[in-house]
C-alpha cells in the first residue's frame, strides 16, 4: 500500500525539481565589484557565469538586453534589485530567474584574494530560491615549488565561480546529453514600435533541424498568449504574427519549442513595445509680443520643447502665410533639434511680405504617433512712424514730437546743431524726453514737459528763451534770425530705424527731410554672391 503511493509521490517530485531546468529563462544581472568603487562591474565574471548558466540548459537573455532594461528603468545598484525591478524583469525580459551578486578583491599584489556572493531570485514571486557565496586565494592554489604560480588575480574567477556553485541546487543541474539542441542563427521581430490594433511579425532561423519522429511543436508567447509557428520549407525558420494587445507597455516575446519526449525549451527573443499615445510638444518663439503675437524684423527662433521624453522618430516644421502658402520647412529624423531659426523669407529667398505667419511643427514617435503644435508669428518692417513738427507761438518755440506705431521705440537719439554746424545739444534715451535744457548764444532752450494730456499720446516739446532777444526797435515783432538744425533718429524694439530732421529751427520749419530703413529686397544667393 506504501509502495502505490510512493510511486507517484517521487514522479511528482522528478517533475517538480526537474522541469524548470528545460524550460526556465534567466538573466544574469553584471555582477558587481566592490573593489573598483561604487557600481564598478566585473566584466569577467558576469560573462563566466552567464557562459555557466547556459551550459546548465538556462536560455540566458543577451547582456545588450539585460543594459538595455537596467537603463530603461534606472536600475541605479548594482547588486541589488528591488521588487519592482523584479516583476518589470519579468514582464520586460520575459525571464523566470535572475541572477545577480557582488564580489571583493582584498588584495590585487602577492596572492590575492577574492570573495563572491551570488543571488538567484524567481520573478515570478520575488523569492529568493538560493544564495551562495565563498571566497579564493591564490595562496589555495599551491604549485610544487611554486612553479607556474602567479602573483596577480588572473584566472581566479572562473575558479571562484565553481566553488561558490558547488551549493547549486540540485533540482536545478540538467544532464547536458539529454538536452535538445537549440541554435538561433537569427531573430526578425518587426515592428518592434506599435499602436494598438497593429500587426507584429517573428521569424526565427534556427541551425538545427530534427527529423520527423522528434520533430517538436513550436510556438511564440506573448504575455500569456501562445501563437503556432509556421514552419518554413527547408525547415529551419519558423514564423507566426498575430494582433497586437489593446493595452500599451513592452511586450516580451519568447520561442517555446514543446518535444515529443516532454522535454521544453524556452528562449527569449526580443520584446516590442505598445504606444498608441502621440508625443506632448510646445512650441516657443522667441520674440517681442505685440498684442498676443511675437513679431520680429530679421529672425525668429523657434523652440521646441517634448513635455515628456521620449525617443522621436521623424519631424517637419514648417511655415505658411495666412493663405496657407509654405514658405519654409525643414524635415529631419531622429531627435529634435534645441531650435530652429526663420529669417523672414521665403522659399525663393526674397524677403517675406509683412503680415501674420503660421509656424507648424510635426513630431512622429517610433510607433508613428503624430503630434502637431502651431504658433502664430508677424513679419514687421514698417520703420517707426514720426510726428516732428515746429512752429512760433508768440516768444516761444514749440517743437512737436511724437511716435505713431505700435511697435515700441528701444532707442531714439536727438541732436542740434547751429547754422555753421557746431554741436549744441545731445540726448538720447529708450524713451521720448520730457525736459531737457539747450544753451545757445545768448539764450537758453528749454525742453518743458508735455503740453497736452498724456491720453493724447503726444509729446510736446517748448522750446523757450531765457532772456530776451535783440529786437529791431522799428519792427519788434520780427524774430531772431538765427537757425538751429534738429535731428532725430528713432529705432523701435525691432531693429527697425528712422531720421527725421528740422531746419530753421527758430521759424517756422522750411525743410523737412525723412530717411527712413526699408527693408532688404534683394534674395539671399544674391547678398551672398
Amino acid at each position: 500500500m506504501q509502495r502505490q503511493y510512493l510511486l507517484p509521490i517521487l514522479l511528482a517530485w522528478v517533475f517538480f525539481h526537474a522541469a524548470p531546468a528545460w524550460s526556465m529563462t534567466m538573466a544574469v544581472f553584471p555582477i558587481e565589484d566592490l573593489s573598483q568603487g561604487q557600481n564598478g562591474v566585473n566584466i569577467e565574471m558576469t560573462e563566466y557565469l552567464s557562459w555557466d548558466m547556459n551550459q546548465k540548459g538556462f536560455d540566458v537573455v543577451a547582456k545588450d538586453e539585460v543594459m538595455s532594461f537596467m537603463a530603461r528603468n534606472r536600475v541605479r545598484w548594482l547588486g541589488f534589485l528591488d521588487t519592482r525591478h523584479i516583476i518589470l524583469a519579468r514582464e520586460e525580459l520575459g525571464v523566470d530567474l535572475i541572477l545577480f551578486g557582488t564580489m571583493t578583491l582584498r588584495q590585487e599584489k602577492i596572492s590575492p584574494s577574492f570573495g563572491l556572493t551570488l543571488y538567484l531570485v524567481r520573478t515570478e514571486d520575488t523569492r529568493t530560491l538560493w544564495t551562495g557565496s565563498g571566497g579564493l586565494s591564490q595562496q589555495d592554489i599551491v604549485n610544487l615549488l611554486g612553479v607556474g604560480e602567479k602573483e596577480e588575480a588572473e584566472g581566479l574567477l572562473p575558479r571562484l565561480a565553481q566553488n561558490v556553485m558547488t551549493s547549486w541546487p540540485v533540482e536545478f543541474e540538467t544532464v547536458e546529453k539529454q538536452q535538445h539542441a537549440l541554435e538561433i542563427e537569427s531573430v526578425d521581430l518587426t515592428p518592434v514600435h506599435v499602436r494598438r490594433g497593429d500587426q507584429v511579425n517573428c521569424n526565427v532561423r534556427l541551425r538545427t533541424r530534427w527529423s520527423d519522429e522528434d520533430m517538436p511543436r513550436v510556438f511564440f508567447k506573448v504575455s500569456g498568449r501562445v501563437y503556432m509557428a509556421r514552419q518554413s520549407e527547408d525547415g529551419f525558420g519558423y514564423e507566426s504574427d498575430w494582433m497586437v494587445s489593446d493595452r500599451d507597455g513592452r511586450y516580451p516575446v519568447t520561442l517555446v519549442i514543446n518535444w515529443p519526449s516532454g522535454y521544453k525549451k524556452v528562449a527569449f527573443l526580443g520584446a516590442y513595445t505598445i504606444d498608441s499615445a502621440p508625443p506632448k510638444l510646445v512650441l516657443e518663439l522667441k520674440g517681442v509680443q505685440l498684442e498676443g503675437t511675437v513679431a520680429f524684423r530679421d529672425q525668429v527662433i523657434i523652440i521646441p520643447r517634448m513635455l515628456r521624453r521620449e525617443p522621436v522618430a521623424r519631424w517637419k516644421l514648417k511655415v505658411e502665410d495666412e493663405a496657407g502658402q509654405e514658405q519654409m520647412s525643414y524635415t529631419g529624423y531622429g531627435q529634435l533639434p534645441k531650435r530652429f531659426v526663420w529669417n523672414g523669407r521665403g522659399k525663393d529667398g526674397w524677403p517675406a511680405a509683412e503680415g501674420i505667419y503660421r509656424v507648424t511643427l510635426q513630431v512622429w514617435d517610433r510607433s508613428d504617433n503624430l503630434a502637431v503644435a502651431t504658433q502664430p508669428v508677424a513679419v514687421a518692417r514698417t520703420p517707426p512712424a514720426m510726428v516732428l513738427e515746429a512752429k512760433n507761438q508768440g516768444r516761444d518755440m514749440i517743437v512737436d514730437l511724437d511716435h505713431d506705431g505700435k511697435v515700441p521705440i528701444a532707442f531714439w537719439r536727438m541732436e542740434m546743431r547751429s547754422e555753421t554746424g557746431e554741436l549744441i545739444k545731445v540726448a538720447e534715451g529708450d524713451q521720448l524726453p520730457y525736459r531737457m535744457d539747450v544753451t545757445l548764444p545768448n539764450k537758453v532752450i528749454k525742453v518743458a514737459e508735455q503740453l497736452v494730456p498724456p491720453a493724447a499720446g503726444r509729446n510736446v516739446v517748448r522750446v523757450a528763451e531765457a532772456a530776451p532777444l535783440m529786437m529791431d526797435v522799428a519792427l519788434p515783432e520780427d524774430k531772431d534770425t538765427r537757425k538751429v538744425e534738429v535731428t532725430v533718429v528713432m529705432r523701435d524694439i525691432l531693429g527697425n530705424f528712422s531720421r527725421e530732421k528740422i531746419v530753421d529751427l527758430n521759424g517756422l520749419a522750411n525743410q523737412q527731410e525723412l530717411d527712413r530703413q526699408p527693408p532688404k529686397e534683394s534674395p539671399v544667393w544674391i547678398d551672398e554672391f
